[in-house]
């Protein structure tokens, strides 16, 4: 025979104090904050017979939120070495840009400012002077003629 068996709830700031008893043993079941009861004043109670609702629900959603974490630290990691390249490969680049314009791009505007600005200027003078020139061999006004000049330039 069973012996009988009595129980009394009390809420206090949200818990519940839950006190089941019999002839031989008092138990005392205390629940978390706003834990909400299967049972009530009155019901008959069996010994595994669960008290309240939500632990388990709530344990299965510690365990998925658990696995989610690994899952995004794993995709952190996986972030960072991205990253990590990502910044490797800008160094790299601008390494070589940095080597493009020093010895590729500075010598060409050196070339460009300086020796060819040069040549430049004598050539158009040279041409100026060729188109007022009319001959090289003292032609008379009333002549028609023209004079050529050939420009040879090395390197």
């Amino acid at each position: 025979e069973n012996p009988e068996i009595s129980y009394t709830i009390e809420e206090t700031n949200g818990k519940h104090k839950i006190v089941i008893e019999n002839e031989v043993e008092a138990r005392e079941h205390v629940t978390n904050y706003n834990m909400k009861l299967r049972v009530a004043v009155g019901d008959e109670v069996n010994a595994g017979d669960k008290l309240t609702q939500g632990a388990k629900e709530l344990g299965d959603g510690l365990n998925t939120l658990s696995s989610s974490v690994s899952e995004l630290n794993a995709y952190a990691k996986e972030f960072n070495k991205s990253t990590l390249k990502l910044v490797n490969g800008a160094n790299t680049l601008s390494e070589g840009l940095n080597t493009l314009n020093t010895k590729g791009i500075s010598k060409i505007s050196s070339v460009a400012n300086g020796k060819l600005k040069t040549t430049t200027s004598k050539l158009e003078k040279m041409t100026q002077l060729a188109k007022n020139y009319n001959s090289f061999s003292m032609k008379d006004k009333n002549t028609d003629g023209s004079t050529k000049f050939i420009m040879i330039v090395s390197e």
